[in-house]
């Protein structure tokens, strides 16, 4: 799995504007009850932490919201906070944590970071990004794999390429465990991961 920025792991954030009547909660069932039937700002049906994984909360949390054509994929973390921010378009929306920094919504929107607040921000439980195999491939050849990826990002030339390609610090070796949070959630959500990427 890769790290970036010294983890190996990101959350998400519900994020809603101050002109909103949410208070923001430390506790997700108290957090997400306030957003019962209200209508959502997404990033797209396969991301994690603009979709399927706040979803999952909310199914885990038995919190109906809209959806269908009643919610809005506005296609990017940055566009959920300028949607939040524009107010009219949805009630709230899901973003990485803290989408509201990036470099173009700081240089369009200088005052996001008072006008979009934070709702419920979850713990860091996302992987970043890995390299991961099929079931049917033998495991000495998934080893071989795993070795030869991390004697690299050992390597100061391999930092580097690292760095350079993918904006990661490292990779360190995990295995399918990792996902079994995500596994629960994604349970929840109720969502087919099959259908999501046809």
């Amino acid at each position: 799995m890769t790290i970036r920025s010294g983890a190996d792991r990101y959350g998400f954030q519900i994020i809603a504007h101050v002109d909103s009547a949410f208070t923001p909660s430390d506790d997700p069932a108290t957090a997400l009850a306030q957003l019962k039937d209200k209508k959502p700002c997404w990033v797209d049906t396969v991301d994690a932490s603009g979709y399927v994984l706040p979803m999952g909360f909310f199914g885990k949390y038995e919190v109906p919201i809209k959806s269908g054509n009643a919610a809005a994929f506005v296609g990017g973390h940055p566009a959920v906070v300028r949607a939040v921010y524009a107010k009219g378009i949805c009630d709230f929306g899901a973003t990485f944590v803290d989408a509201r920094t990036s470099p173009a919504i700081q240089k369009d929107l200088p005052d996001a970071m008072d006008q979009v607040m934070v709702v419920y921000t979850s713990e860091p439980f996302i992987p970043k990004d890995t390299v991961s195999f099929p079931p049917d491939l033998p495991a000495e050849v998934r080893a071989k794999i795993v070795e030869a990826l991390l004697k690299i990002a050992e390597t100061q030339d391999g930092k580097k390429a690292l760095k350079t390609v993918f904006q990661i610090d490292g990779l360190k070796a995990a295995d399918d465990t990792l996902f079994d949070e995500l596994r629960v959630y994604l349970e929840a959500s109720g969502l087919d991961v099959a259908t999501l990427f046809k």
